[in-house]
């Protein structure tokens, strides 16, 4: 027998709708332009921002389902104008960087990026991440209808404490279920090792944190287990984890 969960998302209907607005903040006006026609040409409407305090202003005024966002503004950084995003809205921010600097890929992930795409990128590999972003988004049911998060054949109530995967009751622990809602949350995007740490000890990890969240991250994959749409929890290098559904785009 199923178990509730399942059958509440079963029933949800499609009221749920998606937007397909994008906003763009980016002071290359060729790249923005290239990236506008491609998005607009895929579905999307999309809105142009050169600086930060404009593209600030446009995502007060537009609520775009996404963020594009460039990491080198003329009027202020990108670490700065995601964290001033992030003190009102929760709607995906996708980073773009020409820098390869893995410092600077861990602060806009902390400072609340959901993805980081390093330029020169493919067309067809950033249409998947901002798809991803955006499907995340959609699939996250706010406060006010339980909590309930959806990705793939796994179904979290954040509320009731529980995991379902396919029709299994997944038995967590409480540092399993705060990683497992944590990634469903932010599915395609990283999460960091200190952004983990932090959610998972947050009156501070002891020197062996690593180590035990390598341990807890073992644990959570085994009881997570397999099938076509079972989520993955991938390591990114020297970053930290993602999310990801088999074969989603």
């Amino acid at each position: 027998m199923p178990h509730p969960l399942v059958t509440a998302v079963a029933t949800r209907t499609a009221t749920r709708t998606e937007t397909s607005s994008i906003l763009i903040i980016d002071d290359d006006v060729a790249l923005s332009r290239v990236m506008a026609a491609t998005l607009e040409a895929n579905g999307y409407s999309v809105t142009v921002a050169n600086n930060g305090g404009d593209g600030i202003a446009a995502a007060l005024e537009h609520h775009p389902a996404l963020v594009v966002l460039d990491m080198g503004l003329p009027d202020m950084d990108g670490v700065d104008v995601c964290r001033s995003l992030r003190e009102w809205s929760a709607h995906p921010i996708v980073v773009l960087s020409g820098e390869e600097d893995e410092r600077r890929k861990v602060e806009a992930l902390d400072a609340g990026a959901n993805d980081y795409v390093t330029k020169p990128f493919s067309v067809p590999e950033l249409l998947a991440r901002f798809r991803a972003a955006i499907r995340t988004a959609a699939t996250t049911v706010g406060a006010d209808r339980g909590q309930v998060i959806e990705v793939g054949d796994l179904v979290i109530d954040v509320d009731a404490h529980a995991a379902v995967a396919g029709s299994t009751l997944l038995e967590l622990t409480r540092i399993e279920f705060t990683l497992i809602a944590a990634f469903a949350a932010n599915v395609g995007g990283v999460l960091t090792h200190q952004a983990i740490i932090g959610l998972i000890w947050p009156d501070g990890a002891g020197p062996g944190a690593a180590g035990a969240l390598r341990v807890h991250l073992t644990n959570l994959r085994r009881k997570l287990g397999a099938g076509p749409r079972r989520p993955v929890i991938l390591t990114v290098p020297k970053l930290g984890y993602r999310m990801v559904v088999p074969g989603s785009s």
